[in-house]
């Protein structure tokens, strides 16, 4: 009887926050709610949030840059930079290609703009419920009980699933460390926690391993009192809370081990000095391979970099001219350079980086005054640092889409009740 009232009570709740939310919200909701399962609505969905954005903000009547924040003006100076370096690349198209993944970007001031803090949380809890399903099919698949379109995961690659996968985590983490909710709720939010992180090492995404071995040790620090008492002891908790997950994820987790196998596998080749085709017979050595000749780009043109459109083609020209030995990286990927970094570096150089890394230092730096969300932002940013490692996240669409949400909702967060600088009037 008692778990009948908790539960009538908890849907009574949730249809209160639903008849309190605007048009707009509902809308973000449903992107929120989608977007681990389709490409076509993650485009459809952000269409229309712009459009409505467009129809309520009127851009054409000005904008004050005074107002608005610097993780944003940091964001369009990184894209306007970009799209300068298409003056000295060849392969425009390409550029305008890869460039066109940053529209994304606009959703995040639409979002701040449209939506209220109090719709914050609701929009975070209709993701959590899509990645729940996405999460019964993924497990369906592992027991047998149906296929799927992609293989070992629903709707996306393994790299990016396993991304959305660690940010679940991470939510789930703050959700269940935070006192707002009741004890039944944040036992609940636990159990989903646990779940998820089997997912996550039962899946052979090692980027989001990657992401999630990172981030965890600073949410033992966000946590953990004593960080500002005894920074000492909370030091060395640190690097054991690290040597623990290391440990305890790769005696558990056959597909981590297989990851933490091939990375000894490079290693081996690349102490004898001997760059062969054994360094591309895997996923962690393909990556090294590409580094190498990434790195070999970036010393060419090392300020500005080739431009966007055209690191692919000095990749090939390289890989045929100088590393006939690797010449099966050729069909491994003709897109990207595989590392965030690395992309950056060789496409446009170190003043990207620099611009880059100053995206960065806003991020961290936003002023968010709830606790929860705060913190959230904070694992979030280091996740997706920990992951770039693995793959150019901010090029594709998943990933990209994904990032932009939780950014606008921290800059959503960051706004300050009596002066909210891109408030929506509804």
């Amino acid at each position: 009887m008692e778990d009948r009232t908790a539960v009538a009570s908890e849907v009574r709740t949730a249809h209160r926050i639903l008849a309190g939310m605007s048009p707009a919200a509902l809308l973000i909701a449903a992107l929120a709610l989608s977007m681990p399962f389709s490409r076509a609505a993650i485009s459809l969905l952000t269409a229309m949030i712009l459009i409505l954005w467009i129809a309520k903000s009127k851009p054409w009547k000005g904008c004050s840059l005074s107002n608005t924040p610097k993780l944003i003006l940091a964001m369009a100076a990184y894209v306007a930079f970009g799209l300068i370096s298409l003056l000295w690349s060849e392969d425009i198209p390409w550029g305008l290609d890869i460039l066109g993944m940053y529209l994304y970007w606009l959703v995040i001031p639409a979002i701040a703009f449209l939506l209220r803090k109090e719709d914050i949380n609701p929009v975070i809890s209709a993701f959590l419920i899509g990645m729940a399903i996405s999460q019964i099919l993924f497990w369906g698949r592992h027991f047998g009980l149906w296929e799927l379109k992609h293989g070992l995961t629903p709707f996306m690659n393994t790299i990016e699933y396993g991304v959305y996968l660690c940010v679940t985590i991470l939510v789930l983490i703050t959700r269940a460390m935070s006192s707002k909710y009741r004890l039944r709720t944040r036992f609940l939010y636990g159990a989903y926690l646990t779940i998820t992180t089997v997912a996550l090492f039962t899946s052979p995404g090692l980027t989001g391993q990657v992401a999630f071995v990172a981030a965890v040790p600073f949410a033992f620090i966000l946590y953990t009192k004593a960080t500002s008492k005894k920074p000492v002891f909370s030091s060395f908790a640190v690097v054991l809370l690290v040597a623990s997950v290391f440990a305890a994820t790769w005696k558990l987790s056959p597909v981590f081990q297989t990851n933490i196998d091939e990375f000894e596998q490079v290693r081996s080749v690349l102490a004898g000095e001997n760059i062969s085709e054994s360094l591309t017979q895997s996923s962690v050595g393909q990556r090294t391979a590409m580094i190498i000749i990434g790195c070999e780009i970036f010393v060419k043109q090392p300020l500005l970099g080739t431009g966007f459109g055209d690191t692919m083609h000095d990749f090939q020209r390289i890989l045929k001219e100088r590393h006939q030995e690797m010449a099966s990286l050729d069909g491994f990927s003709n897109t990207h350079l595989h590392t965030m970094y690395i992309e950056v570096a060789t496409r446009i150089g170190i003043v990207g980086l620099i611009l880059f890394g100053i995206v960065f230092y806003y991020y961290f730096t936003l002023a968010v005054s709830d606790k929860e969300t705060n913190k959230l932002r904070t694992l979030f940013a280091i996740a997706f640092l920990a992951a770039f490692i693995g793959e150019p996240l901010w090029h594709k669409q998943f990933s990209m889409a994904l990032f932009s949400l939780f950014t606008a909702l921290f800059v959503l967060a960051s706004k300050q009740d009596e002066n909210a600088e891109m408030a929506s009037p509804d």
